[in-house]
């Protein structure tokens, strides 16, 4: 073989060769933070990913933001679920992890911005709505709160939750015929719920 071609051949070889040897570092990263996980060792986990940490990896940063919240740390999870939503603005994933964070956290005006965030992105997002039905209700914003509930239960009739909650805020709201329809669904649901029993037996 020519020189010069056995020396480009040799070039090209080499950053393909540290490409594949990355790619297998950080595969084998992923495998064994899962394994780590499944046995809830949370620590073993984030040691694994660290070890192949970029700050541009939305991949990495996204599954360091899990696996901190998981462990409980609360302030780290938010640094990197942040981080894996600068890289990726659009990311709902990215923002539904980071909102975790935000709740561990107990920054519940900061929480309320990321879900109006996440329904500027998906109106539909059931999860935001949900939430943001649920902190609305607790802040006594009850027409608010409506507004986001029935969007869940257009997609989610049946769901035990957001019956319940609907029923508190139609309650709150003076609408009892409302409030005996979804309850009774939730209760249909959960025939032993006394939570539901109770609030019907009050109307």
């Amino acid at each position: 073989m020519n020189t010069k071609i056995k020396n480009a051949a040799i070039l090209l070889f080499f950053p393909l060769a540290i490409l594949a040897q990355e790619s297998d570092a950080r595969l084998a990263a992923f495998s064994t933070s899962y394994e780590a996980e499944y046995f809830k060792k949370y620590a073993e986990a984030i040691i694994a990913m660290d070890k192949i940490y970029a700050q541009d990896s939305y991949e990495v940063n996204l599954r360091l933001g899990w696996l901190h919240y998981q462990n409980g740390n609360y302030s780290k999870s938010d640094s990197y679920y942040k981080k894996a939503v600068e890289l990726q603005p659009k990311s709902i994933e990215a923002k539904l992890g980071l909102a975790n964070a935000i709740s561990g956290l107990g920054n519940w005006d900061e929480l309320m911005k990321l879900y109006e965030d996440i329904l500027k992105l998906d109106p539909m997002n059931s999860s935001a709505n949900y939430k943001l039905a649920y902190m609305l209700h607790s802040r006594r914003k009850m027409a608010q709160a409506l507004d986001h509930i029935k969007i869940v239960l257009e997609h989610y009739p049946f769901d035990f939750d957001s019956n319940l909650l609907a029923g508190k805020i139609y309650i709150s709201l003076g609408n009892i015929t409302e409030a005996k329809t979804v309850l009774n669904r939730a209760l249909t649901y959960n025939p032993k719920s006394f939570e539901v029993s109770n609030l019907l037996k009050g109307l």
